[in-house]
């Protein structure tokens, strides 16, 4: 309890709730690794809130990336203790009132089990993932954007044809151009007497767009790889001695 007490601090406007359970879920999914060194039952008391919808307060500013997400995640650790604040209708709430409501008793994590629950970058990489699929979004719509321009002004298609971008070898550019194509398909063509080529912001999009996709799959890769990676310190591993029994503990600086 000491542990995560002290780091209860912070300052700031809350977090987003999205923040919020995206940090949850992937704090999970790094400790359920089994290198953490959390116990089962304590675990299950942080995935009994995480299943129950509740959001804990968390402020946004605090010791995010330093050795660690050690702030945001000590508040999350004290809304299953019983302590810290949830959000609710009405702001926030102490956490051991919202739990009763919800049929659950707080746990009382030991110090190996809160340093588990500590210990970690997810809450930035939860800004990250979450970034990444906005940006995913947003691509997304202005190819479809431009579609409809090419249609309802009645572009020719020679900008968009694959031979055109296979040519020049971005797999983004090609994904971007038959994105555009699939949207302009979509409906009746007007008639128009446009130039032999279009303007740069109607031609080029696939080109432009286009490197904005192969941005996206460079940074989904790093991203989805510290998703599903742990990044605590320090982690621990079986069998080190060869007889089963003995853990391997390794110090090092996996939250850098």
């Amino acid at each position: 309890a000491g542990l995560i007490a002290h780091l209860g601090t912070g300052y700031g406007t809350l977090a987003a709730p999205s923040i919020v359970r995206a940090t949850m879920i992937l704090r999970a999914q790094s400790v359920a690794q089994g290198h953490s060194g959390i116990a089962r039952p304590a675990l299950q008391a942080y995935l009994d809130v995480l299943r129950t919808g509740l959001v804990p307060a968390v402020p946004s500013i605090g010791s995010v990336g330093a050795s660690g997400d050690l702030t945001p995640l000590a508040h999350i650790a004290r809304v299953v203790t019983g302590e810290g604040r949830v959000y609710t209708p009405d702001g926030p709430t102490p956490a051991r009132a919202v739990l009763d409501r919800h049929g659950l008793q707080p746990y009382p994590l030991n110090d190996r089990d809160a340093l588990a629950l500590v210990n970690g970058t997810n809450f930035l990489t939860a800004y990250a993932a979450l970034a990444l699929q906005r940006t995913r979004r947003l691509i997304a719509r202005a190819e479809q954007l431009t579609g409809w321009l090419y249609r309802l002004l009645g572009c020719p298609t020679q900008a968009l044809d694959d031979r055109l971008h296979a040519a020049r070898g971005h797999a983004g550019q090609r994904a971007s151009a038959a994105a555009i194509r699939t949207e302009r398909a979509r409906g009746p063509i007007a008639e128009a007497n446009r130039p032999l080529q279009e303007i740069y912001s109607i031609r080029c999009a696939p080109q432009v767009l286009g490197s904005c996709r192969d941005q996206v799959s460079y940074a989904a890769r790093l991203i989805e790889t510290e998703m599903n990676g742990v990044t605590d310190n320090p982690l621990t591993f079986p069998d080190s001695a060869g007889d089963g029994a003995t853990p391997c503990v390794l110090h090092g600086g996996n939250f850098q």
